[in-house]
């Protein structure tokens, strides 16, 4: 089967009136999984990652995919994504739906600090966010999260691996809290023909007990 190389939608929030995040969306069922990108990085990834990722799980899975950009200077919060996927629900008519998370590097520290907000995000995959960036506003906004789960991934090559283990204190304190290690991995994921959508479904659809 060939792979989509679009999008079913597109559309655009602004901040501030001129910081545009874009966001591309595969239509599915009433569950949703968020997709928000690195510092600067776009709603398609880099060699179009998260449209491959998007069709993979929404053919496989029936899934909504939303796959967000975030771009420098933009809007570090969740607020436009959750808006959008509201509204598509709504228009829908779904009256309940649920979203997974997925965020990737500074993608996974928005997670953190925001994702407790919303009580519709169930589930957090958050992949080398920086630890060493704002920690207080990380550890505050997680331990707030009553999800289901909230797994941190960390490549063992990635600068953030050395504090890794602050996330297992964490989880001590608050049992939804995973950490996982991906050996061999660096930040961005790139060796040995890393597969982006078998590590989704891995985190996503564990289930963890406590």
């Amino acid at each position: 089967m060939t792979n989509r190389t679009n999008f079913d939608r597109t559309l655009q929030s602004r901040f501030s009136g001129e910081i545009v995040t874009d966001y591309g969306i595969m239509d599915g069922n009433s569950t949703l999984l968020l997709v928000k990108a690195g510092n600067g990085g776009s709603h398609r990834g880099y060699e179009d990652k998260y449209l491959r990722l998007a069709d993979h799980i929404n053919r496989a899975h029936g899934w909504t995919v939303l796959c967000a950009s975030n771009p420098q200077n933009g809007d570090k919060t969740l607020e436009g994504a959750m808006q959008i996927i509201r509204e598509n629900a709504a228009g829908r008519g779904l009256e309940k739906f649920q979203v997974y998370y997925m965020g990737f590097s500074d993608g996974a520290l928005i997670g953190a600090r925001c994702g407790a907000d919303y009580p519709e995000i169930r589930r957090m995959v958050l992949i080398n966010g920086p630890l060493m960036m704002n920690w207080h506003r990380t550890k505050t906004g997680i331990l707030r999260f009553f999800g289901e789960s909230a797994t941190f991934v960390y490549g063992s090559l990635d600068p953030s691996y050395r504090y890794a283990e602050l996330i297992r204190v964490l989880g001590k304190k608050n049992p939804r809290i995973h950490l996982e290690i991906a050996d061999g991995q660096d930040h961005y994921f790139s060796k040995n023909g890393f597969d982006l959508a078998e590590f989704a479904e891995r985190y996503l659809l564990t289930t963890f007990w406590f």
